[in-house]
């Protein structure tokens, strides 16, 4: 972080816009994103658990 006065060399960055699509793609479709998220990453893990990790939220 700064801890000195950048003085007139400092410029502004304007802010990202988020796209409501990528936003959108971490939550699976008619799933409430408030009571139960999907990150699908995870999926990789379940799929390649054996059986030893279970998806029990019903996804």
């Amino acid at each position: 972080g700064e801890n000195t006065n950048p003085g007139p060399d400092y410029s502004a960055f304007d802010w990202t816009a988020l796209d409501d699509t990528m936003i959108n793609s971490i939550y699976r479709d008619g799933v409430d994103p408030d009571n139960r998220q999907f990150w699908p990453i995870w999926q990789v893990f379940i799929d390649g658990s054996n059986g030893l990790l279970v998806n029990d939220y019903g996804y």
